[in-house]
């Protein structure tokens, strides 16, 4: 799958705000595959991990196969390490996608989350590559 950073902001916002409003409207958390099966979407011709994101950053590391991956995701997940898993320390599973899967039976706290999540800031070094692929 070819994706451009547009392509794959866009995609992700839309994914985790459809969960949002699903997971209210069903009364349970919905998880992410669940949004590629209602848009008719193979798991063949999904990104990876679900992720339009992890997808975009793992094309990039063909261009530098000794780049982190995780690290280089374009969206300011906050903290440290700054990366959906992880939040201050390497691998500490505190990081905001980290905190929505732990969410297994409050699903007005999967939402509250999965929103928070689609609405989470660009980091600066993305931002005028995002501006300039809109126009």
């Amino acid at each position: 799958m070819n994706i451009t950073l547009k392509d794959a902001v866009d995609g992700f916002r839309k994914q985790w705000n459809w969960m949002a409003d699903e997971t209210l409207r069903q009364k349970r958390k919905v998880e992410k595959e669940e949004y590629f099966d209602t848009q008719g979407i193979d798991e063949r011709d999904r990104p990876i991990l679900c992720c339009y994101l992890c997808e975009y950053t793992h094309s990039l590391k063909k261009y530098n196969p000794d780049m982190v991956v995780c690290n280089n995701c374009p969206i300011n997940w906050g903290g440290k390490i700054g990366n959906c898993c992880s939040k201050d320390v390497r691998d500490d599973d505190k990081g905001l996608y980290e905190e929505w899967e732990k969410t297994n039976d409050d699903y007005e706290e999967a939402a509250r989350l999965a929103r928070e999540i689609a609405n989470l800031p660009l980091k600066i070094k993305y931002m005028n590559d995002y501006e300039n692929e809109q126009n």
